[in-house]
């Protein structure tokens, strides 16, 4: 429950997620180069398999995959930045 999981993408794009294998519901949030949010789905079921790709509208950077019910239980919304430091970053 206080776990995620953190893609990290070499580019921007429009990042598609599909669920292939998933067993849990997931909220799925997009955050551009500056780390601010431009795009999330909330409670993504696994029953959509592979019938259906969640994509932003905007281009990320990172996408981050939470247990379902994160967004809305901290408040996530589009502009919000989120505080990361990756490997090999400058502080």
């Amino acid at each position: 429950p206080s776990e995620g999981l953190l893609m990290v993408f070499d580019t921007d794009n429009t990042w598609g997620v599909w669920m292939k294998d998933m067993k849990l519901s997931i909220d799925i949030i997009w955050l551009d180069s500056d780390k601010k949010v431009v795009y999330s789905v909330t409670n993504a079921a696994p029953e959509l398999s592979t019938t259906k790709t969640f994509k932003p509208k905007d281009p990320a950077r990172y996408i981050l995959e939470l247990p379902a019910g994160s967004v809305q239980q901290y408040g996530i919304k589009a502009g919000d930045v989120a505080e990361f430091r990756l490997p090999g970053e400058d502080i």
